[in-house]
């Protein structure tokens, strides 16, 4: 493999990989609604960056959600967010 497929393929060294998601990029990222996204940092789930008026989120934050479990959805049948609650 030559070294132009190899940064195609795998992000190369030279280029910076983004650290901060804007809260659009990270909902994206999640498969997630804005308005869950939201929730979720109301809720204290995810934590934030202020640049400026910016909400920023760590990918590395969006990466340990992503990896645990979320035993129930974001939206309950009253239409009413709510997440890790047992019913």
């Amino acid at each position: 493999m030559d070294s132009s497929a190899h940064c195609v393929r795998f992000a190369c060294m030279d280029t910076p990989q983004k650290i901060l998601f804007s809260k659009k990029e990270a909902a994206h990222a999640l498969g997630i609604s804005l308005r869950s996204l939201d929730y979720l940092i109301a809720r204290k789930e995810l934590p934030t960056r202020h640049i400026g008026k910016r909400v920023l989120l760590p990918v590395t934050a969006l990466q340990q959600f992503a990896r645990r479990d979320h035993p129930t959805s974001l939206v309950s049948a009253s239409g009413v967010a709510e997440i890790g609650v047992e019913k």
